[in-house]
């Protein structure tokens, strides 16, 4: 089967580490490891948050990772990046009209979630993650982006397919802030540790230098 992974703020290859955004690339990394384990083909989808960072990387015969252009190199969250959101839909579009069909689609985060619904690719695994709503009802900083991601996590939680919460109390939130929604899409498939299980994930050259290079600065 060919699966594409939408990505588009959380680059997989990216290591984790302080001042940084969001922690998801470990997630969704791991999600695409298990697909090609089991025999899938993975397409990974990102932004390229970096100007030494390649257009694409071959991990192996069943699993690339593509990056396109959206705004300054430079990591930003996913409200930062909506602002850039029509430049790279154009090359999202391009790029995705030039590989093999695929058989389905998973996203991360409304923006991903959004330019899946412009693929028409089903069916479409959305993973939540986080939820809008309750920023505003922790009362977190505004952004300006907040309206836009309202209406589009409404967009992208009723075109799912199958919705993925990570935890029941992030189902809970999403009955309980959501209630104009269908949830009965929405699952609890809660992340897994298996300390005797867990091996470090692979790193190319030019992705070790810059983990490196980062922990060199913050003097350890």
């Amino acid at each position: 089967m060919q699966v594409l992974l939408l990505t588009l703020t959380d680059d997989p290859l990216d290591p984790p580490g302080d001042d940084r955004y969001g922690g998801a690339q470990l997630f969704m990394f791991e999600i695409g490891r298990y697909l090609v384990r089991t025999g899938h083909h993975v397409t990974f989808l990102t932004r390229k948050s970096r100007p030494d960072k390649t257009h694409l990387d071959r991990l192996g015969p069943t699993c690339t990772i593509y990056r396109i252009r959206g705004g300054p190199e430079r990591e930003l969250s996913h409200h930062d990046v909506w602002p850039y959101q029509e430049e790279m839909r154009e090359q999202l579009v391009g790029l995705t009209s030039t590989l093999p069909q695929f058989d389905c689609v998973l996203s991360y985060n409304w923006i991903s979630g959004l330019f899946a619904i412009d693929l028409g690719i089903k069916p479409h695994v959305h993973h939540i993650l986080s939820l809008g709503r309750v920023r505003k009802e922790l009362s977190e900083e505004r952004n300006p982006a907040d309206d836009v991601r309202d209406h589009a996590e409404l967009q992208v939680f009723r075109y799912a397919t199958r919705l993925v919460c990570a935890c029941n109390d992030e189902l809970s939130s999403l009955h309980r802030l959501y209630p104009e929604l269908d949830h009965s899409s929405a699952v609890v498939i809660p992340y897994p540790v298996d300390s005797g299980a867990y091996a470090r994930r692979p790193f190319n050259s030019g992705v070790f230098l810059r983990w490196k290079a980062a922990r060199l600065e913050e003097g350890s």
